[in-house]
């Protein structure tokens, strides 16, 4: 990358400094808050199991033996915290020079690398679906994927749209994802899920223009006869995954809202931060720990494309 200085350095070794550019923002909206429930735990685990269902009631005639039913789980999935730390480290000599007060904010800078750290996992429910290395659901298989387990085979949450897996992202598409969404069916296979609505569309930097077309058009912007946009009634929000962006700029999902949402971001140890003079080394140092794990408690309420 090109350079307008000699070269990079440490900040409190460039000499006289007139002014200070940040080449950070100083606040953001982390994009995982947006895409996952939230969930606190001081166990070592959070226990995930998977619930079968009642099958609808039957007619039965007075006087008349009723069928016992019963509930069990075909899975479980443990999913456990681990911590990401940081720890920023400066001289007593930079410390009482302090251009402009930089080091007074080290706190927020180690507390943003934490909320960095978050949002760079979580983009990875976009750009990593189809990784079972990265996440499982429940039966072991990626979140995205044709090979997800019911009672009586195999289901797929990957979107197909006129006979084609993983198509671009259009109108058309969306609305075949709307559908896919809608006609999930709980572990016996047959009983409907009952997501109607409404979703979240995840995309990247790169879709963000489009879809945003796709979801605010009065009418279907791809045609000229005026169809109602009835998929873009069902979508709540457009949710700009950009960090997805260094893996993949064509993915996509579709996501279901509220408790139906099947994404859990699992914090364990909150956010602590220490600060500490170092005599032995004449320095002043800052460190910040945060424990969490992403999961997910079920492939149902996801849809997901590649695009392309």
């Amino acid at each position: 990358m090109a350079q307008t200085t000699e070269s990079l350095k440490l900040f409190h070794r460039a000499g006289l400094i007139d002014r200070t550019l940040h080449l950070y923002m100083k606040a953001a909206k982390a994009p995982y808050k947006q895409m996952v429930n939230t969930v606190e735990t001081r166990d070592r685990y959070y226990q995930l199991a998977a619930l079968s269902d009642l099958p609808a009631a039957s007619l039965i005639n007075e006087i008349t033996l009723i069928p016992d039913e019963n509930l069990f789980s075909p899975w479980t999935q443990q999913i456990i915290p681990r911590s990401r730390k940081i720890k920023f480290i400066v001289s007593d000599e930079a410390y009482s020079r302090d251009p402009e007060g930089v080091y007074k904010k080290a706190p927020y800078l180690t507390e943003r690398s934490i909320s960095k750290a978050l949002d760079i996992e979580g983009a990875g429910l976009l750009s990593r679906a189809t990784d079972a290395t990265f996440l499982t659901t429940p039966d072991q298989v990626a979140i995205a994927s044709a090979a997800h387990l019911n009672e009586i085979g195999v289901w797929s949450n990957i979107i197909s749209s006129g006979g084609v897996a993983n198509p671009v992202l259009s109108y058309g598409a969306v609305e075949d994802g709307i559908v896919q969404l809608m006609g999930q069916t709980g572990y016996n296979g047959i009983d409907n899920y009952d997501l109607m609505g409404p979703y979240d569309l995840w995309v990247t930097t790169e879709n963000v223009g489009l879809a945003n077309r796709i979801v605010k058009a009065m009418q279907r912007h791809d045609t000229a006869n005026h169809d109602p946009n009835w998929a873009g009634d069902l979508i709540r929000n457009v949710v700009v995954v950009p960090r997805a962006s260094a893996s993949t700029t064509t993915a996509w999902a579709l996501v279901a809202t509220g408790d139906r949402n099947p994404f859990l971001l699992v914090n364990g140890l909150g956010l602590k931060t220490h600060y500490w003079y170092d005599g032995d080394n004449d320095a002043h140092k800052w460190n910040a720990r945060k424990m969490w794990a992403y999961g997910a408690i079920d492939a149902r309420g996801f849809v997901y494309s590649a695009g392309a």
